[in-house]
């Protein structure tokens, strides 16, 4: 269970999590594609489990008002406990830095395995 602010969670057949109360939502990344902001859409905490899924859009283009704004959706499954430590919320900012470098378009990512030692 989150700890401290990040334990605004409802209950509406899972754990309904407020966007705001999610540390990646409003995170800027610099990748060889440009600027990039991530706003965290939807995010649920699967009932029974330590996953979250989270869906996001990441835009390009909102910080320089010059740029035409580029919009990519991603879903992203992570343990729940990724998202309470800085050093693995960088981490999965990384990974998603790679998939906006490595990819056009929109997309999944599940990240359960790649974390699993955190959980």
């Amino acid at each position: 269970m989150w700890s401290g602010d990040l334990y605004c969670l409802v209950m509406r057949g899972g754990f309904v999590i407020p966007a705001e109360c999610v540390p990646l939502n409003g995170s800027v990344l610099g990748t060889a594609k440009g600027t990039w902001v991530i706003h965290v859409e939807e995010a649920v905490r699967v009932q029974g489990t330590a996953t979250v899924l989270l869906n996001m859009s990441l835009r390009r283009g909102v910080r320089n008002p010059e740029d035409a704004v580029v919009t990519r959706r991603v879903g992203l499954m992570v343990p729940s406990t990724v998202l309470e430590e800085f050093r693995l919320r960088e981490a999965v900012a990384c990974d998603i830095r790679g998939w906006l470098e490595g990819t056009d378009g929109d997309g999944f990512l599940d990240l359960r395995t790649r974390y699993q030692e955190a959980v």
